[in-house]
């Protein structure tokens, strides 16, 4: 009886291990990604903030980028990062050297001031998350003109350091 009661109480006690240390690893798992998909959050964040301060009034009532922004990855086709400027009718007015040759996803622009996330997949099948902002721009004779400006960036890497991370 003794054998039999230790027996239970052993077998009991490892399933309770299995099921703890299950739920812990999900736990950690979806904690981990929620932290990664964050921070990519506010890395869109700043480079739309750091794309609507370079931004320069044109004489025809539009917007002009510099040649040549902070982001070395603007520069370089195909670096995933990626950002346009659109006007009132959704024209694209500007977009970054990394994205010639390429069809960005165009996701719905809220009303001014409200910035939009959006997880989107590119033609090639690459995920990607969006950031949106769109801003009424006031001009110096005080017109006011609304623009859209776009950042996307591809999820490759936070998909690498999640599949890194699975891997420990």
């Amino acid at each position: 009886m003794i054998s039999s009661l230790s027996t239970r109480l052993l077998v009991s006690v490892g399933i309770l291990l299995l099921v703890f240390f299950g739920v812990t690893i999900v736990v950690l798992e979806v904690a981990f990604r929620e932290a990664g998909e964050r921070a990519q959050q506010d890395i869109l964040d700043s480079q739309i903030m750091a794309l609507l301060a370079a931004a320069e009034p044109a004489a025809d009532d539009g917007l002009v980028m510099p040649p040549d922004l902070p982001e070395p990855r603007y520069g370089t086709p195909g670096s995933g990062l990626y950002a346009e400027l659109r006007n009132a009718d959704k024209q694209t007015v500007w977009s970054s050297r990394s994205a010639i040759g390429m069809r960005l996803p165009r996701p719905a622009a809220g009303e001014p001031g409200e910035q939009r996330l959006a997880r989107l997949t590119l033609e090639d099948g690459t995920p990607v998350m969006t950031a949106t902002l769109s801003v009424n721009w006031e001009f110096a004779d005080g017109t006011l003109m609304p623009f859209t400006f776009h950042v996307t960036e591809s999820l490759d890497s936070l998909n690498a350091q999640i599949a890194a991370y699975r891997r420990q």
